[in-house]
């Protein structure tokens, strides 16, 4: 990797309040870093302790909604709520059942074989029942087997709104022979209600929580580090991703977002990942900022990263301002009884009141993302939108009154025409406030040139 002069000990600087602070990073002769950020391995798990909660919880759900079963599409989702009721990924359905025990659905046998080999028998399932089949026949079958082939069931995946998932994650065809198979039974899209109840975590899950933030704050500062005039963008993405997966934390699609150069008008992953040959070399003026998803034990946490090389000019200065000043009002506006719109409206004040606007949503839950703030609010100023259909403002989706244990995203981002800058990190809501897990994130971050 080519290095600058400067290397051996390049200097950072950080935007806090109007004033730069510096810290250094020692590198080897080489120009690596000499210690990779890692954490003690193994961190934080889950227990059947945890697993009979969510099973209670899941079974009082059933109770109060009057159902007789509930079918959990994990599949291809970005969230994979089997995950939740089997803490195993089978890229399948498990049916769950108000009385009785869950079975998980999955369609190939490679997905069961695992747990017959040494590394497979180390581990503690939550569900014993695992079947290899065609999934419609098999969630049909498995729903006649449990006697509620002509209940009511819930369902989870018809619908959602979760980024990307507006209609859900079940094909057509998949839920088409479901309804043909078992004709007697009513189903029920419950995503919204269930999804609401799982946002409340326990003392177990706030540990992986925890862990996930600080995964993502050493990907911070790795990316932080990676970031100076010559590098190439496939280094800075390398260098966040190394982090991750080196302390047993994964993404999920679009694994993670980035853009550099001098204005930043979108929210997507890097165009080199899929058109060939667009990776950026990095100069000075560059703003770098990515969207980081550090998912830990099937907990994610997000960090807003944004390096400026060389200091910021006059704008972005003032974006930034208008950015730590709305994470703040974010921060001061969570607490529980609250709603999710309070936080969304008191972010997206600051930013409109200092005559910005903003392209991104300012705050949603995690875990899933079932709350979602309002996004490209002042779109309408956008010089010949008109060459485009749909370049509207897309409304808060979602609201609720926040409780202790919930887990919120604040990504507070400010525009002026193409110019933006987005910073932020991850929340745990306490009895009376929050606690803040990442630090780095929360500051447009700037680099020697």
């Amino acid at each position: 990797m080519p290095r600058g002069p400067d290397r051996d000990r390049r200097t950072h600087r950080l935007l806090e309040s109007g004033f730069l602070y510096t810290i250094s990073q020692t590198t080897s002769n080489e120009g690596e870093c000499m210690d990779p950020l890692r954490t003690p391995s193994p961190g934080p798990s889950l227990t059947l302790h945890e697993r009979d909660r969510r099973w209670a919880m899941t079974r009082r759900f059933l109770d109060e909604h009057n159902l007789d079963g509930l079918i959990v599409a994990g599949l291809k989702s970005r969230e994979r709520f089997e995950l939740y009721l089997a803490n195993d990924l089978m890229d399948g359905v498990v049916v769950f059942p108000r009385v009785g025990a869950p079975v998980h659905l999955t369609w190939v046998p490679t997905k069961i074989t695992g747990r017959t080999d040494a590394v497979g028998r180390e581990r503690t399932y939550w569900i014993d029942d695992v079947r290899a089949v065609r999934l419609d026949q098999g969630i049909v079958d498995t729903l006649a087997e449990m006697r509620i082939g002509r209940g009511r069931i819930g369902v989870l995946g018809l619908a959602s709104n979760i980024p990307g998932e507006p209609h859900g994650v079940i094909p057509y065809p998949l839920w088409e022979a479901v309804s043909h198979g078992a004709p007697h039974a009513e189903f029920v899209d419950v995503w919204w209600d269930y999804a609401m109840a799982m946002l409340p975590k326990s003392a177990e899950e706030l540990s992986l929580v925890r862990e996930s933030a600080h995964i993502g704050e050493h990907a911070c500062e790795a990316m932080q580090a990676a970031i100076f005039a010559g590098a190439r963008e496939t280094e800075v993405y390398a260098a966040v991703m190394g982090v991750l997966y080196a302390n047993g934390a994964v993404t999920s699609a679009p694994n993670l977002l980035m853009r550099a150069g001098t204005e930043h008008f979108t929210i997507s992953q890097p165009a080199w990942t899929y058109d060939p040959g667009a990776a950026r070399t990095l100069k000075t003026g560059d703003l770098v900022n990515a969207e980081i998803f550090s998912i830990y034990g099937g907990l994610e946490t997000q960090q807003q990263m944004t390096v400026s090389i060389g200091a910021p000019d006059r704008l972005h200065t003032a974006l930034a301002s208008a950015t730590r000043d709305a994470y703040h009002a974010g921060i001061a506006a969570i607490k529980p009884g609250a709603t999710f719109a309070d936080i969304d409206q008191a972010m997206q004040k600051v930013v409109l009141d200092a005559g910005f606007w903003h392209i991104a949503p300012q705050v949603q839950s995690l875990n899933p993302i079932v709350l979602n703030g309002a996004l490209c609010h002042g779109l309408d100023r956008l010089p010949d939108r008109e060459r485009f259909r749909g370049l509207a403002p897309v409304p808060r989706t979602g609201d609720g009154v926040i409780v202790e244990g919930m887990v919120f995203a604040l990504e507070p981002n400010a525009c002026d025409g193409p110019h933006r800058v987005t910073v932020g990190g991850s929340v745990i809501v306490t009895a009376d406030g929050v606690e803040e897990l990442n630090h780095l994130a929360t500051n447009l971050t700037s680099v020697s040139g």
